[in-house]
């Protein structure tokens, strides 16, 4: 029987991915520790008698950096301990747009993927707004570019999951 006409996967590989998920909830619970033990440290380690230095701007860059850090790692832990739910429920691997089986080696790198490639791609119908490539001043698009500016909407050009933005670089400030 093919991963695709299987409803669920079998309680053996269930227990495998739980085991999994629990390793990597552990590793990602470490590292979230870590990154709250460098705020502390760095929220302990400020001067309050030294008022607009340059260390100021980069400590507050530092800070931060590492409160996106730690934030993003929170999301992760969040869909970590979701996965597991599934895994006790018996629906975890099953995609959720399809219904077929996401294939195991995604679910390996992946372990909190709720859906399958195709599932993912297909989604909701919708495209995804991205600025176009190159960069330049601002965030020119496409429909920018052509003169089209009726709507907030115009300003975006509709790309869907196989498109690539193959140079979007930052504008650079010349002081």
């Amino acid at each position: 029987m093919s991963d695709k006409t299987k409803t669920r996967y079998s309680d053996e590989d269930l227990e495998v991915f739980k085991q999994m998920i629990e390793k990597k909830l552990a590793e990602a619970n470490e590292q979230l520790e870590d990154l709250k033990e460098q705020l502390t440290e760095l929220n302990n380690s400020g001067d309050e008698n030294r008022a607009g230095s340059f260390d100021d701007g980069a400590s507050n860059w530092q800070r931060e950096h590492l409160n996106k850090l730690a934030s993003r790692q929170q999301r992760f832990i969040r869909d970590l301990e979701h996965a597991l739910i599934r895994t006790k429920n018996k629906t975890y691997g099953v995609c959720s747009v399809t219904g077929i089986l996401i294939d195991k080696q995604r679910l390996m790198l992946v372990p909190h993927a709720t859906k399958t490639v195709e599932g993912k791609t297909q989604g909701n119908g919708k495209g995804v707004k991205k600025p176009i490539a190159g960069g330049g001043q601002g965030l020119e698009t496409e429909k920018t570019i052509k003169g089209k500016k009726d709507s907030a909407d115009e300003e975006f050009e509709i790309l869907d999951d196989t498109d690539i933005i193959q140079d979007f670089t930052e504008p650079t400030d010349d002081y």
